[in-house]
């Protein structure tokens, strides 16, 4: 016990001895003597210093006896280090280590393992290494977490330890013992003059107060104003050191961040306005505190979001009336503070008082009244020489470019057009891009305003206009808007309105292109830009008046010519001139090199052409023929009519660039930039050649369709002629097969206009074209797929059933079979549901869970929705089965290549991608057709797809394009199919199919409900909707072609079979999802069916063993008796006489049930009520009051008087009141 009761002491001492000296060199920086007594007083007053007492007693409770005892031991500790030169050095650091090992031992002699915090730590704190003291406080926080960490785990441990100071009522309750005392300590830290102490103590509370969240903000307020308090007996130094350990304290907790989490989490905390109270009042202690204070808010608001700074820092108490005091004491500090607050916020406060102008402006701040009105903010700011005060540079930055700028727009007048290169320079570009590519400055802003006068001074003005686009992308290589994220360069470009400025624009660019006049005035030593982010706008061509223009400014011109055309409204003639000159300009740059020199002329032409005299790489030249083909397909979009077609004053782009093509390769020192292979060769002269002759058959004119037909093959022609140079070798099959076609399109038309008649053979090269215009859609540019859209828009008609089948089988393929597809798919169950019968006698748990039964052999072998007969081989799928490879990779190369890619491939994801994409455009196609015969075919085919779960798992963008389709183009469409186009059986089958698909349930899968995530169930919910959604509507459409169509009796009945199916299912099956609204809206709009199915449906209502659905399905009842007293001539005859015979019967069946039976819910005994009454009037409104009574049995009777009461009286005595009339 004794032994314990040392060590406790010897660590109490040591703790206390390093409080006091530690204190001493807080306080005391310059050695000075005291009073004895004083100091004694100042001991036993002072809270931090650490006991090995019960912490809740206070220092005045130790005994003297045992405080002497305490001494001694410090003493004899104090003379065993006097040896070791190490202690005589730094006495505090060596018992600080002798604290540390103490506890050591105290703690494994506890048996308790917890984390220790090693106070020697604080020694490097004030190294004037940075080094050092940075790695002291990462340690420092690193332990401290550990503890803290530990200490919330079981705090009565913690409690009942060792204490390194005294409890104090600081309200750190929440913290770790270690971490209250490292708090006190590292405030009373930043109070030292030792070497680099303040810096060191700061920087360890900046990061522990942002580490440890326990640390309450208001408790540290109050802890530093406590520790750092100023005491009338402090003089000089002591003064001084404790207000500027108070600012870097401050200083900390403004730079930990979280005073801005305060005000995140609780906007209407008041504890930032008393922080900024607090540093208002410190800035008045002394003359040098104003501008560091000022220097902590404006660090705080940094961190603050705008309406914090407006809510809370400038609502600050005190603040309105220092910036109100500034003007008349020239306080530089509230400017420096108002000027930095209003850059932050942007927004005209009147806290500020006229220290700035309101509303604020650069030119009101400048102007000579509000700068005599800080006159002697001016002078004061001279306070702090030889340093400059910080409200200068923000002078700086305002000033100086402000007005630079200021007199360029002052210039801008009077200032001609051929001088804007020398005013835009590289540099001053370069700046530019600098301050707008970073937003927090005042720059930015002004930047924006000369870049608006700029803007206003352009005008309408080409000159000005092309003048100013070519110096901002010339010196940003092209790329100014993309740099300085604006639209600066894009606005000015959609503003010409001119022939003759876009002329002017043209010919600057092909200048610019060929490097023509471009050397740069500018210095090649890129180190005298304003800073380094303006090499950014050089990128890889820093040199570029030496080297020549870079490929990303080539880029920007092609790019660039053709965009004019978007916006640009000029007559047909003026913008054919401008198309022509851009398509020559691409043409030239990107399908042609001079062998000789840069310069070729053409004697033919009367024209000059240059290139540049580096080569052209392929990259521009690609783009140039991209942007050509895009060029070409915008104008074939253009309405043409028949006679325009015919006009010789007609100018066509595509038959100028042909002629413009030919006249090029004719000259001997011109090449194409790449060379042709034989087969490509060939290719290129059929394309010219064909494309001559149907220019000749167009101009000679002929039926109106014929000539659009004509047209969309020359475009056709003219892309796949730039697209055989783009990609040598992969287009030369389809050049053959398109002249094949064309050359059988002359046939048909010459036949057509002998009136002969149309052979097979005239027909069957239909089916070629439709096969090669569906082998360019996959990966082909968008001009490519365009024109052949045009094609087959001009040549819809004529499609045949086969061919259509053809694209059709494309949207049903998968890389997948049905028959390969997981087991554990979440949407098996909708797989083919419009082709499958439903076996009702598998047991499986596929048939339990879907009610569909369709196994893998029915999901392979039923391809189509419902192609009627299977034996029909164009229209099953096993039809493929039959062709050779031949026919089969005629019919679908690209399909072919597909699966032999995914053969080659992991996963086959690229080639899934592929087909995706290539079903896309081949619907592009089908919505062409959809206006033609064959609707049907192609509905049948589409919901197949839709219904297909994998068609959506692979691509949801496929799956909302078919559904599109279907709901938009086909369902809800005004037109639908009529008269011979309809196949009867067809409808029939369809009809079924969506009854089906609408009366399914939704099934969960049976597996837990860990392994299906909220989304997965999400998703599959909302493709149910969907689904029964497109059935229901496909249900109403369906009925409407059939109600149009000239149906048989057998036909008709079996659509009546059809809806009694699904009402079966819906009175018998409690998981139907049928909703009566959906068949009452059938039989609202079809009433034949609801006049066919009275009896049937009255009889399911009596017989129905589900009470819930009886009383649902009296509204259908309701709706068929409306139809009945509604229909208008035989209908009404039959359907009164139907009534009379055996609805009556039928009717008083069902009203017994009802009565006899009346449901305990009461709203259902209303729904009963409803319907009764609605019976009795539609009987007594045909007169047949007396006969239903006669049905009626008397106990139905006694149970409807009971249950309806005068309802069911008054239409009972309406009978007697009627015997009575007829009696008199």
């Amino acid at each position: 016990m004794g032994s314990k009761k040392r060590t406790s002491n010897l660590v109490a001492e040591a703790n206390e001895v390093v409080g006091v000296e530690e204190e001493n060199a807080v306080t005391n920086p310059i050695k000075k003597k005291m009073k004895k007594g004083k100091e004694k007083s100042g001991d036993r007053a002072d809270g931090d210093v650490p006991t090995a007492s019960n912490p809740s007693a206070g220092t005045n409770s130790i005994k003297s006896m045992e405080r002497k005892k305490e001494r001694k031991t410090v003493d004899k500790l104090r003379r065993h280090g006097a040896s070791d030169a190490d202690a005589q050095e730094n006495p505090i650091m060596n018992l600080d280590s002798k604290v540390n090992e103490t506890r050591g031992q105290m703690v494994a002699s506890s048996g308790n393992a917890l984390p220790a915090f090693h106070i020697d730590v604080f020694k490097d704190l004030a190294s004037a290494d940075a080094s050092l003291r940075e790695a002291a406080v990462e340690r420092l926080v690193a332990e401290l977490q550990e503890v803290h960490r530990a200490y919330e785990g079981n705090k009565e441990l913690f409690e009942s330890g060792l204490k390194l100071e005294a409890e104090k009522d600081d309200g750190l309750k929440d913290c770790a013992p270690s971490v209250r005392y490292a708090i006190r300590r590292l405030v009373r830290g930043t109070s030292s003059s030792r070497e680099c102490a303040r810096q060191g103590f700061a920087l360890g509370l900046t990061l522990l107060i942002c580490t440890i969240s326990s640390i309450k903000v208001d408790s540290l307020l109050k802890l530093i104003v406590e520790t750092l308090e100023v005491s009338a007996s402090m003089k000089g130094e002591e003064v001084r050191d404790c207000l500027l350990g108070r600012l870097f304290s401050y200083g900390a907790l403004a730079r930990s961040g979280r005073l801005n989490e305060l005000c995140v989490s609780d906007p209407n905390t008041p504890i930032i306005k008393e922080f900024v109270s607090v540093l208002l009042t410190l800035s008045t202690k002394k003359s040098y505190l104003p501008e560091p204070a000022v220097t902590v808010i404006l660090e705080l608001a940094e961190k603050m979001q705008v309406e914090h700074v407006l809510n809370h820092i400038l609502e600050a108490p005190g603040l309105s009336e220092w910036f109100n005091d500034a003007v008349g004491a020239g306080n530089p500090d509230a400017l420096l503070l108002a000027l930095k607050v209003r850059e932050k916020v942007s927004v005209d406060s009147l806290n500020i008082g006229n220290i700035l102008p309101y509303p604020f402006s650069p030119t009101r701040f400048f102007s000579s009244d509000h700068l005599t009105l800080l006159t002697q903010c001016w002078k004061n700011s001279t306070s702090c020489q030889p340093r400059v005060h910080s409200v200068w540079p923000v002078m700086v930055n305002m000033i100086l470019p402000h007005l630079a700028l200021d007199v360029l727009l002052l210039l801008l007048p009077r200032l001609p057009a051929s001088l804007v290169p020398v005013v835009l320079s590289y540099k001053l570009v370069q700046g530019l891009m600098d301050i707008l590519s970073t937003k927090d400055s005042w720059l930015f802003k002004v930047a924006h305003h000369f870049f608006k006068g700029l803007s206003d001074w352009v005008g309408d003005d080409d000159v000005r206009r092309v003048a100013v686009i070519v110096a901002l992308q010339k010196h940003s290589n092209g790329k100014f808007d993309f740099i300085t994220k604006t639209k600066t360069v894009k606005a000015l470009l959609a503003d010409f309105k001119t022939e003759s400025g876009c002329m002017l624009f043209i010919q600057n660019l092909m200048n610019l292109f060929v490097d023509e006049g471009n050397a740069s005035d500018e210095p090649s030593d890129q180190s005298q830009t304003t800073d380094d982010n303006s090499e950014m706008g050089s990128l890889e061509d820093k040199d570029s008046g030496v080297m020549g223009i870079s490929d990303s400014l080539k880029s920007w011109i092609v790019e660039s010519m053709p965009s004019i055309l978007k916006s640009l409204k000029l007559e047909p003639e003026e913008k054919f001139r401008v198309q022509k000159e851009i398509l020559k300009f691409l043409a030239v740059q990107g399908l042609f090199s001079a062998s000789l020199g840069s310069e070729v002329t053409s004697f033919e032409l009367h024209e000059k052409f240059r290139w540049p005299k580096a080569a052209t790489s392929s990259a521009i030249c690609k783009m140039c023929i991209e942007q050509m083909q895009s060029l070409l397909a915008s104008v074939q979009k253009m309405d043409v009519s028949p006679v325009l077609l015919q006009s010789s004053e007609f100018s066509d782009l595509g038959s100028f660039f042909m002629q413009f093509l030919s006249t090029l390769r004719s000259i001997p020192s011109v090449s194409l930039f790449r060379v042709l292979s034989d087969e490509d060769e060939e290719a290129y002269q059929k394309l010219q050649t064909m494309e001559a002759s149907l220019y000749k058959q167009e101009r000679r004119g002929g039926p109106e369709d014929f000539m659009y037909k004509y047209h969309a093959l020359r475009y056709l022609l003219i892309q796949l002629l730039l697209q055989l140079l783009l990609h040598p070798a992969e287009f030369t099959e389809p050049v053959s097969e398109i002249i094949i076609c064309c050359k059988k399109a002359f046939v048909l038309s010459d036949v057509l206009e002998s009136g002969e008649d149309v052979s097979d053979s005239d027909v069957l090269w239909m089916d070629v074209l439709v096969d090669t215009l569906v082998s360019l859609l996959p990966q082909s540019s968008a001009p490519i797929r365009s024109a052949v859209e045009e094609v087959f828009r001009c040549f819809s008609y004529n499609v045949t059933h086969d061919g259509l089948l053809q694209m059709l089988r494309i949207i049903k393929r998968d890389l997948k079979p049905a028959r390969h597809r997981e087991a554990d798919s979440d949407d098996e169950d909708d797989d083919d549901l419009l082709d499958i019968e439903e076996d009702e006698d598998d047991d499986t748990d596929e048939a339990q869970t879907v009610e569909t039964g369709e196994s893998e052999e029915q999901t392979d072998d039923s391809e189509a929705v419902v192609e009627g007969d299977k034996e029909s081989p164009e229209e099953s799928d096993e039809s493929d089965d039959g062709m050779d490879d031949d026919a089969m990779f005629k019919m679908d190369t690209y399909l072919a290549q597909i699966f032999k890619e995914k053969k080659n491939q992991a996963g086959g994801e690229t080639a899934q991608s592929q087909l995706v994409l290539f079903k896309l455009r081949v619907l592009s196609l089908l919505e062409i057709y959809l206006r033609r015969p064959h609707v049907l075919t192609i509905y049948s085919y589409l919901a197949r797809a839709f219904v297909n779960p994998q068609t959506t798992e692979i691509s949801e963008q496929l799956g909302q394009r078919i559904w599109g389709i279907l709901n938009k183009k086909i369902v809800k469409s005004k037109e639908y199919p009529k008269g011979a186009d309809v196949d009867n059986v067809l409808l029939v089958k369809l009809l079924e199919r969506n009854l089906k698909l609408a009366s399914r349930p939704f099934k969960k899968k049976k597996s837990s409900a860990a392994d299906q995530s909220k989304k997965k169930q999400s998703a599959a919910w909302k493709r149910h909707k969907m689904l029964g959604s497109l059935a229901q509507d496909s249900t109403f459409w369906i009925l409407k072609v059939i109600d149009a169509s000239n149906f048989s009796e057998d036909e008709r009945n079996s659509v009546f079979h059809a809806v009694k199916n699904l009402l079966t299912g819906y009175f018998c099956s409690k998981k139907c999802p049928i909703k009566s609204g959906f068949v009452r809206e059938v039989f609202r709009r079809r009433p034949w069916i609801a006049h066919n199915l009275f009896e049937f449906l009255v009889d399911q209502c009596s017989s129905s063993k589900l009470e819930f659905r009886r009383v649902e399905a009296l509204e259908l009842v309701i709706e068929v008796l409306k139809s009945m007293i509604s229909s208008t001539g035989s209908d009404n005859k039959a359907a009164k006489k139907m009534l009379k015979t055996q609805g009556i019967q039928k009717l008083s069946v069902l009203i017994k049930e009802l009565v006899t039976n009346m449901p305990e819910k009461q709203s259902r005994q209303a729904d009963v009520r409803k319907f009764c009454g609605k019976v009795f009037q539609t009987i007594s409104a045909n007169n047949l009051t007396k006969a239903f009574l006669k049905e009626l049995m008397p106990e139905a009777q006694t149970a409807c008087e009971s249950h309806l009461g005068e309802l069911f009286l008054n239409f009972k005595n309406g009978v007697q009141q009627q015997k009575v009339k007829d009696s008199a």
